[in-house]
């Protein structure tokens, strides 16, 4: 997968979080966490980011199990950082309801489905390069 077509897939899930999120506060009001929105897009567009680089470098490694590694490591690291994340925003923003959490959950689908796809394209290129 080249950089910029994963360029656009982060510029798409940022995006798509913004227009869920406007979506979503005409139904329901959250738009008192437009912060914890922007908050979410850059921790998961970080991680994203350290995902595509790590599975660039497993993809040229002689190791046949580094890609596996890395799509491990991705799910830890991501459900251990998404609880620290939400519990620091918790304690230090300190809202009045749980509906914070929409936000977030936003962001957390939407950045799961493109990572498991240009995961799975990175995963190809692995098998073509054994």
């Amino acid at each position: 997968m080249s950089k910029q077509q994963f360029i656009k897939i982060l510029l798409f899930s940022g995006a798509s979080c913004v227009l869920l999120f406007f979506l979503t506060s005409l139904l329901i009001e959250i738009s008192a966490y437009k912060d914890f929105l922007i908050f979410s897009i850059i921790l998961f567009s970080v991680l994203s980011v350290g995902t595509y680089l790590l599975g660039e470098n497993a993809i040229k490694s002689k190791d046949g199990s580094a890609f596996i590694r890395i799509v491990i490591m991705n799910v830890f690291l991501k459900l251990v950082g998404s609880f620290v994340f939400v519990l620091a925003y918790a304690k230090l923003a300190k809202p009045a309801d749980k509906m914070f959490l929409i936000p977030f959950l936003i962001c957390y689908l939407v950045y799961l489905i493109s990572e498991t796809y240009f995961l799975n394209i990175q995963a190809r290129q692995t098998k073509a390069n054994p």
